[in-house]
């Protein structure tokens, strides 16, 4: 095994050294971090103040939230394609300013149809600009950095999120209609703060992009890379697991106490804010996403295996066994997200990183409307085996995760290594 030369800067060391010395990318580190804090702050009391203040059902706040989600995810790819004809730049920027408003909307709610309008709205600005801030990702870090910079900032998005969390806790203690309006407006003061940043981007550090024929988008017939988008995204189904599917279970098939759910989302968070850009490491490149995508599919795999034993545990060991359970998924979904970015960059044409940024989007479709019914209806409906069930999902993607990448990387002149022809 080679030694490492001494003389050389570490990986690590170079990006510290590149965030010291661009103003572009510290914008997108602190945009993320201030952001992540009013979204865990609108996240946590949003449906309460919905319910509590406005007076809708919560089947009519479900229905918006799921139509809401929806529309995000299917007009990710247009407003990706914005993105590369005006300037990631430019779109962030409306859509930013787009979210203020609608927030600000949202404290004038007073029926479904308003609150129907504006958060269809809103779903919509903020799906569209996580495809746009991709781009401007893509678009000031080079190729190797790109996956190692999304690692520091969902470490820094989960730090800013449980802080939110904490922060709409209070605002639910004290009950009132000015503290559930506060729970709104944190998360606007947060986004406005965050477009007052994107306006300090430097211009010149994202153009437009060539013009292109409207039509069906390139990304939308490039087969193999939806395919890689829709089986990497396959991990993803860990989230629902990790927040609804897993407490739930708690509740209502272990002896484990039920505030033990809450303490092991803390957990996940922490460790993900910890130990991200580590897991990270071995997927800045295409090889070795694809190696990191097939051990994250094995970790949800055994993952599921032991959470199907722990209805049969004691009391005390149903803790350990639930606690080794979230090991794994943690494990399992830092890996699985690394991976999905590297697929998403790597694969996208240079020129197109705002378009393949919103086609990636689209293999959230699955995890998005089945992982919630997965994770709650087979175990409901079977019990522990129906997590045996999930892990035979995870397994179909670890069989498919290395050959749809190498389908989607033969398919990419640039990822070709240069041939040298013989004379004649």
């Amino acid at each position: 095994m080679t030694e490492p030369n001494p003389s050389q800067p570490s990986q690590r060391e170079r990006l510290r050294e590149f965030v010291r010395k661009s103003r572009a990318v510290q914008i997108i580190i602190a945009g993320y971090l201030v952001s992540s804090v009013g979204f865990g702050l609108y996240m946590s009391g949003s449906a309460l103040y919905f319910v509590q203040s406005v007076g809708l059902s919560a089947r009519q706040v479900g229905i918006g939230l799921a139509v809401a989600g929806g529309a995000g995810i299917l007009l990710a790819v247009p407003i990706g394609q914005l993105s590369d004809r005006f300037g990631a730049r430019n779109i962030t920027l409306w859509l930013t300013g787009a979210q203020v408003a609608l927030l600000i909307g949202a404290t004038q709610v007073r029926a479904f149809g308003g609150f129907l309008i504006v958060i269809v709205l809103l779903g919509i600005a903020e799906s569209g600009a996580n495809v746009s801030r991709g781009a401007l990702v893509a678009s000031v870090v080079d190729r190797g950095d790109r996956v190692r910079l999304n690692a520091i900032t969902r470490s820094l998005f989960n730090i800013g999120f449980m802080t939110g969390v904490a922060l709409a806790g209070i605002a639910i203690g004290v009950g009132t209609r000015s503290a559930y309006l506060w729970v709104i407006v944190g998360n606007a003061l947060t986004t406005t703060f965050g477009l007052v940043l994107y306006l300090f981007f430097p211009k010149g550090t994202v153009r437009p992009r060539r013009r292109r024929r409207w039509g069906l988008p390139q990304g939308l017939r490039d087969l193999p890379f939806l395919a890689v988008a829709q089986v990497s995204k396959l991990t993803s189904i860990s989230d629902s697991l990790i927040t609804v599917g897993i407490p739930l279970w708690i509740v209502a098939h272990t002896q484990a106490p039920p505030a033990l759910a809450a303490w092991l989302i803390i957990i996940n968070t922490a460790i993900v804010a910890v130990l991200q850009t580590t897991a990270a490491r071995p997927s800045e490149t295409l090889r070795g996403a694809s190696r990191s995508l097939v051990a994250s599919f094995a970790l949800l795999v055994v993952a599921c295996i032991v959470l199907s034993t722990t209805s049969a545990l004691g009391p005390v060991w149903v803790i350990a066994g639930l606690v080794v359970v979230f090991l794994l998924l943690t494990g399992g979904e830092m890996l699985g997200s690394a991976a999905s970015w590297a697929m998403r960059y790597e694969l996208a044409p240079a020129d197109a990183q705002g378009e393949y940024g919103g086609v990636s989007a689209l293999g959230a479709i699955v995890p998005t409307a089945l992982g919630p019914l997965l994770v709650t209806q087979l175990p409901d409906r079977a019990g522990g085996p129906g997590w045996l069930v999930l892990a035979a999902v995870f397994v179909v993607g670890l069989v498919l995760a290395v050959p749809v990448v190498r389908w989607a990387e033969k398919s990419r002149p640039w990822l070709q290594p240069p041939t040298t022809g013989s004379g004649g």
